[in-house]
Formats: structure tokens, sequence, C-alpha cells
């Protein structure tokens, strides 16, 4: 939203006649009329008067950029002696807040049900006024929308004083036996003043693994016939996410060894 900046004039002595003093906005290292107020004006002291305040506007924007600089001056008039300061020099500080998806890698497993992933995003500063970004999924990944997950394009709301936000993603599940997949996400300015989204963080890359395999070491177990115990080793293909319990049993093969005999079940 636009801002005024306030300018202090005062003259040394009171006059007992109307009098006035003009003053000027000159940019520095902004664009006059596009981020202050471009003005000449003529400010009327009244009879007795040594003091008056005369705001100027600062228009505001979307950009984001680094502080900028103007200055007024004040403009010699008749009957008066420019005293010391005739020129401020005003700073105008970027104050855009970026809104970004943090963090921008986001790995979830697979499960034989369906599953959500929740997205985060952060602010760079308490948003001012309501703001919607819209995030959508991006095609071209590996993962599938409406098949490995929910395809999504949604309108997110953040009002006054939010910081964070956060989105919910449908991982879809299914039994084939496939290499991990991957989509992204994407989220887009939609309205709000004061905002921008950063290009740095403006993308999320999400990683579906596939169900993580067990199984037995692949060699072949020996042992003597007699009364001892033969451990068998279970592997993973990756860290196991959450405790896990698996249920080991026994199988009868053709003329071979038999449960309770040989050995126990």
């Amino acid at each position: 939203i636009n801002v005024n900046a306030t300018v202090d004039l005062q003259i040394q002595s009171a006059s007992g006649l109307i009098s006035g003093v003009s003053f000027a906005t000159v940019g520095v290292a902004n664009a006059p009329g596009v981020d202050i107020e471009e003005r000449t004006v003529t400010v009327m002291f009244a009879a007795g008067e040594t003091m008056k305040l005369e705001s100027i506007e600062i228009f505001a924007d979307n950009e984001e950029e680094g502080d900028e600089y103007f200055n007024v001056n004040l403009v010699q008039q008749p009957g008066f002696l420019l005293g010391s300061p005739s020129s401020e020099f005003l700073i105008i500080e970027d104050d855009t807040i970026q809104i970004s998806l943090d963090p921008l890698t986001y790995l979830v497993e697979e499960l034989t049900i369906d599953t959500y992933e929740t997205l985060r995003g952060t602010t760079s500063a308490p948003i001012r006024e309501i703001t919607e970004i819209r995030i959508t999924d991006l095609g071209g990944g590996s993962a599938t929308g409406g098949v490995d997950y929910m395809s999504f394009n949604e309108i997110i709301t953040l009002y006054p004083g939010n910081t964070t936000f956060e989105y919910r993603v449908l991982i879809m599940a299914d039994s084939e036996d496939e290499n991990d997949e991957m989509f992204q996400a994407m989220i887009t300015l939609e309205s709000g003043g004061g905002v921008i989204i950063n290009d740095q963080a403006d993308t999320a890359t999400i990683t579906i693994q596939d169900l993580n395999r067990v199984f037995f070491d692949s060699v072949l177990y020996t042992a003597v016939e007699e009364q001892m115990l033969k451990i068998l080793t279970i592997r993973s293909e990756r860290p196991v996410s959450t405790d896990s319990i698996l249920r080991v049993c026994n199988r009868d093969i053709l003329n071979s060894a038999k449960r309770g005999v040989d050995y126990f079940s």
C-alpha cells in the first residue's frame, strides 16, 4: 500500500504576515513519479507560525529491490534566506515480502494405502493484507498425476499476520514393483500487495519411493544335524522409516525335512 513520508519545515522567526516557501522532490536512486510523488509545492505559513508539516506519497510496488533514495530541496523565494539544512536526504527501505516453498525437496514412501504429504511454505515477514497464491503440480516428471498422486491446482489464502502455509498432497498407493518417481509443485502469486514469490524457492520436488522390499540373504544355509540354532539374516533395500513387524514362518518341501521332527516350526 502507498504510505506518506513527512517533511518538517521551519522558519527561524515568526512573521507578522502570511508567507510561503516552496520545496521540490528530487530523485536520487529511484524513479520520480513511479517510486515517489513528484511535486513542487508552496507551503504557506500563517502569521505567527514557525513550523509546518508536509507529506510526500511513497508508491507501493511488488518489485524486489534495494533501498532507494530521494532529496527534498527548498526553493529560494523572495523575502526568505535559505538556512541549513536546505535539503533533506530520505531513504525508502524495500519491505517487499517474499513467499517461498520450504523445504525444496520432499521424500515420501509409497504405502499400501493412500497417504498424504504436507508441503510447507514461509514468508519473509508477516503478511500485511489478504494474499492469494496458487499451488500447482507440474507435469513432465516420472510420477503421473491421477495415478501416483492426486493432481492439484488450488488457491491458498494468506491472511494478515500469517508467516507460514501448508498444502496436503494425496499420494496414491499401488502394488506395482517400480522405481522411485518424482513430480514438482510450483507456487505463483494470484493477488496481494507488497509481496512477491521468491523465484529461488518457488518450486518443490517430491520423490515417491516405492515400497521397501525385505528379503533373506541369498545364500544357501547348511547345518550339521544336531541340536543347534541356525541364524537367518533378513535385509531391507533401504533403512525402514517406521517400526515394522515381519512374520517368519516355515514351509514344508516334499520329501524333505519335517517340522517337529527335524526342526522346530
